[in-house]
């Protein structure tokens, strides 16, 4: 019987996935022609920028997002970006702000290589940074265009601005909590969770106050396990 729920419950959750990824591309069709077009006329090709994840089972694919930073650049391939990186376009800051970089993932969860809710999926570097007891159970589910860690970690890029070593923070301070919410989200996921989640999202995005609340809570843990390390250079 508990098998049997299982699998009920995973084919409700595909469900709704495919629906939702449906119902978002149709509806969000003419604006992604919209960003299309306007990355095409002031950046030029590629539109998209693409990059290799962790997904369902380690195993890789390949996740897709309208390009947002200079293509014509040997460090393109970035491990962490801050806000204030010389390298995100003009117009990458609202993309990014907005997560309408991120729309070109709902082709993925109708694909069936992501889901509309589960945790981010991770670089290579990153997931292999992680302990592996924590990346057999983040990767045990599919990744999600949405989820709690990433709304708790949405201003991520702005928590990061004005910090000498990005990437260097990013691995020791938010990488940790990062994981720790994945797992507890997938020991605790339910579809109504889920569906609570993807309600949340569309607030969380579309009001500054979420962002700040965000920025607060990435800074606060770093300086709460950075305050007895010598103060350096470029610190919060």
């Amino acid at each position: 019987m508990p098998e049997i729920g299982l699998i009920s419950s995973a084919v409700i959750k595909r469900a709704i996935d495919v629906s939702g990824a449906l119902f978002g591309l149709i509806v969000c069709a003419p604006l992604m022609l919209l960003i299309a077009i306007f990355i095409c006329l002031k950046a030029g090709r590629p539109i998209l920028y693409r990059e290799s994840r962790i997904g369902l089972h380690q195993k890789p694919f390949r996740l897709c997002k309208f390009r947002s930073m200079k293509a014509n650049n040997s460090k393109f391939e970035v491990s962490v970006v801050s806000v204030d990186d010389a390298r995100i376009l003009s117009f990458g800051h609202f993309l990014r702000g907005s997560h309408l970089d991120e729309l070109p993932q709902l082709y993925s969860v109708l694909k069936g290589d992501m889901s509309l809710v589960g945790p981010r999926p991770y670089k290579t570097l990153h997931f292999e940074s992680l302990p592996q007891a924590s990346r057999q159970i983040i990767a045990s589910v599919k990744p999600g265009l949405t989820g709690s860690d990433s709304l708790m970690f949405i201003a991520e890029d702005e928590a990061l601005k004005g910090l000498e070593n990005p990437e260097a923070i990013y691995l020791k301070f938010f990488l940790p909590e990062k994981a720790k919410q994945q797992i507890q989200y997938i020991q605790t996921q339910s579809n109504r969770a889920d569906l609570r989640l993807i309600l949340k999202t569309f607030r969380v995005i579309f009001f500054r106050r979420s962002h700040q609340n965000s920025v607060c809570y990435l800074r606060s843990i770093y300086e709460r396990q950075s305050e007895k390390r010598p103060a350096k250079k470029g610190s919060l």
